[in-house]
C-alpha cells in the first residue's frame, strides 16, 4: 500500500533509514569499532634481556609501533565506509558499490595482518550495494519480469 494513497507522507527519517542505509550504517560501525580498537589495545609484545639475566616485556599499540602514518592507513576504509552514508539518489548506489570495492581491496591487501577484522564491514558492505534503494512499499509489485 503507498503512503501517497491513505493520505500519510513518511517522514524524512523513515525515508533515510531503510534497509540499505541501515546495513551502510552497520557496515560504518563495523569498519569504525576494529580500526578505533586497533590503534589503542596493545597487539605487540616486545621482549628483551640483557646479559644479567634482566628481562622486559613490554607491550605497544599499531599507534606506538607504525607511528601517526597508520592513521592515514586506517582512514581510508572509514572514509569508504561512511561517504554514502552522506549521498542519496543514484550517487549513492554508485558510492554503495564503489565503497564496497574499496573495502573488499583493503581486506585482500591486509588479510595477513589486520584485514581479517574488516571482513565482517566487508561483506555488509556488499549485502547494502546489492539492495535496492527504493523502500519496499515504493516498489512495484507482482512477477518480475522474465
Amino acid at each position: 500500500m503507498n503512503p501517497e494513497d491513505t493520505g500519510l507522507r513518511q517522514s524524512g527519517l523513515s525515508r533515510y533509514f531503510i534497509a540499505k542505509r541501515i546495513l551502510q550504517i552497520v557496515a560504518f560501525a563495523l569498519v569504525l569499532i576494529p580500526a578505533i580498537v586497533l590503534l589503542i589495545v596493545p597487539v605487540y609484545n616486545l621482549a628483551s634481556s640483557d646479559s644479567t639475566g634482566d628481562s622486559s616485556l613490554v607491550t605497544a599499540t599499531l599507534l606506538d609501533v607504525n607511528g601517526p602514518g597508520i592513521l592515514i592507513l586506517f582512514s581510508i576504509p572509514v572514509i569508504a565506509a561512511g561517504v554514502p552514508l552522506f549521498v542519496h539518489g543514484r550517487t549513492w548506489t554508485v558510492l554503495s558499490i564503489v565503497a564496497a570495492a574499496v573495502l573488499g581491496l583493503w581486506v585482500v591487501a591486509g588479510l595477513l595482518t589486520i584485514g581479517i577484522y574488516f571482513i565482517p564491514a566487508f561483506v555488509t558492505g556488499i549485502i547494502a550495494a546489492c539492495l535496492s534503494r527504493q523502500p519496499r512499499s515504493a516498489q512495484a509489485s507482482g512477477p518480475l519480469p522474465i
